[in-house]
């Protein structure tokens, strides 16, 4: 409402000012003695009658069309008059420009004090109304106040009526009971004595007590750690959960460290046994064993298909899969009456050649780029032959995936009885799912106690089942499992350890 006090002053603004300049002009016009003019004192009634229907003819030409009811109507009085005029034989002159301009502003000046006049009831009325919705205003947090007061009042009366109802109660059934216990005589029969000892704390009873409780909460937050634990821990929870068969079995390899080895050993070996290659560190070991059975089926699954090219791989990094590729090689390359090769394809990581102690700068990645002769390439550790991953590339998807690595493949089939492959895990990079669809088979490889199963199932989805061979359980605690006593009986009496 105040906006609307504002609109209409204003507009009562702006007329009054246009009135000013009305009136102005008003009296410049008399001033030049428009009104004493010959026209203005010769004029007739009749005249005068013309006159102003023509000015009036004129506006409603400028706001109708000339066809307009009105329009069409004064010009019929104009002729009239006009006619009129000529019968009586008078004649009168036009009115001078500065007359009607003068008579124009007067009709002007009417019309401005209409609209001033308009616009002061409507601010009037307003301000009014406006000084009514204040009052409310004003009087609002009153009325909030006083119904607030009110309702506190009433919550006040209704606890003291049903405190006061309470007493009421209790007194009448106090008579009541003073009625019913008349005539009735009380004996006492034993008098009450103290305790020999103190009823409370029974400190046996609490001790037993908490004792029970923290074996609870224990037991609770144990099965509630198996539980959110999605890891495999044997063979016999990985076949729960997956229908993958279990190419072997490994237990955990110890690595020692390079200087604290007997020095009577040589550098090769200190160093196969701080990598934890122990089919040459350690040949008649369990782990070492395992591998044996490992190469053995891999051997069986060669002669069934007529397959020659074996991928390492894994779901995910540090699960073993560097370890068991060349733990395998070994095993196969000493079992195999042909020449094995072991390919470290991980070119964003490569491991083989550091286990193996092989120069860094030249392997897979100089072979893909161009180098013609492979066999300078080729390195021998034992009986296996080794081409380590080389020097980093810029984008080793390009060139895993070109016709160069297929042709190269195809031409170490022919110089090799058989190829194993170290990829790169399965979920990070797409480098491992070129290399296995390259080779014949595929084995993953599975950490215990740190491969999740929703892990595994997301990277066997996505490498697909069509060449998977089987799964290696790695890094098991046997001492764990059921069997443990089928391990420590070979340790005690094939290799006298204990």
């Amino acid at each position: 409402m105040q906006q609307q006090v504002q609109a209409k002053t204003d507009k009562l603004t702006e007329d009054q000012a246009r009135r000013s300049a009305v009136l102005e002009e008003i009296k410049a016009l008399e001033k030049q003695g428009v009104l004493e003019s010959r026209d203005a004192r010769e004029k007739s009634p009749t005249d005068a009658k013309l006159e102003e229907l023509r000015l009036k003819l004129k506006q409603l030409r400028a706001r109708y069309t000339p066809r307009h009811l009105e329009v069409t109507q004064t010009e019929k009085e104009i002729q009239d008059l006009e006619a009129s005029r000529s019968r009586t034989a008078t004649k009168a002159s036009e009115p001078s420009p500065a007359y009607m301009r003068y008579v124009a502003l007067k009709s002007e000046l009417e019309s401005i004090d209409q609209r001033v006049k308009s616009y002061q009831q409507e601010r009037t009325a307003l301000t009014s109304q406006m000084s009514i919705y204040e009052r409310r205003v004003q009087a609002s947090p009153w009325h909030e106040r006083e119904l607030l007061q009110r309702t506190r009042d009433s919550d006040l009366a209704r606890a003291q009526y049903e405190a006061l109802l309470a007493r009421q109660q209790e007194a009448k059934l106090d008579q009541r009971l003073e009625k019913s216990n008349k005539g009735i005589a009380f004996r006492i029969i034993q008098p009450a004595s103290l305790p020999a000892a103190p009823f409370s704390p029974q400190r046996h009873r609490i001790i037993l007590m908490g004792f029970l409780a923290g074996s609870g909460l224990g037991l609770l937050l144990i099965l509630l750690a198996e539980q959110m634990d999605t890891t495999f821990d044997t063979v016999e929870s990985f076949r729960g959960f997956t229908n993958l068969p279990v190419l072997a079995t490994v237990p955990t390899i110890p690595s020692a460290p390079l200087l604290a080895l007997g020095s009577g050993r040589n550098g090769n070996h200190r160093r196969f046994q701080k990598h934890r290659l122990i089919t040459l560190s350690d040949p008649v070991s369990v782990p070492s064993e395992q591998y044996s059975i490992l190469a053995l089926r891999v051997r069986q699954w060669m002669e069934q298909g007529g397959t020659q090219v074996l991928a390492i791989t894994s779901a995910a990094g540090a699960e073993g899969k560097s370890l068991t590729a060349l733990n395998l090689g070994v095993a196969l390359s000493s079992s195999l009456e042909g020449r094995v090769l072991l390919l470290d394809g991980d070119l964003r990581r490569p491991q083989v050649h550091e286990r193996l102690g092989l120069p860094p700068d030249r392997g897979f990645s100089d072979v893909l780029l161009g180098a013609d002769d492979i066999s300078d390439y080729v390195s021998k550790v034992e009986d296996l032959y080794v081409i380590p991953g080389g020097a980093h590339l810029s984008n080793p998807v390009g060139v895993l995936a070109s016709r160069r690595a297929r042709e190269i493949l195809a031409r170490l089939r022919k110089d090799f009885q058989f190829i194993l492959l170290d990829t790169p895990p399965i979920m990070p990079i797409a480098d491992g799912h070129i290399l296995a669809n390259l080779a014949d088979g595929v084995v993953i490889v599975v950490r215990a106690r740190r491969t999740r199963r929703e892990l595994l199932q997301r990277a066997v989805e996505t490498l697909g089942a069509r060449n998977v061979l089987g799964v290696v359980l790695n890094d098991v605690e046997y001492g764990d499992t059921r069997y443990a006593y089928v391990y420590r009986y070979y340790q005690t009496h094939y290799l006298g350890r204990r």
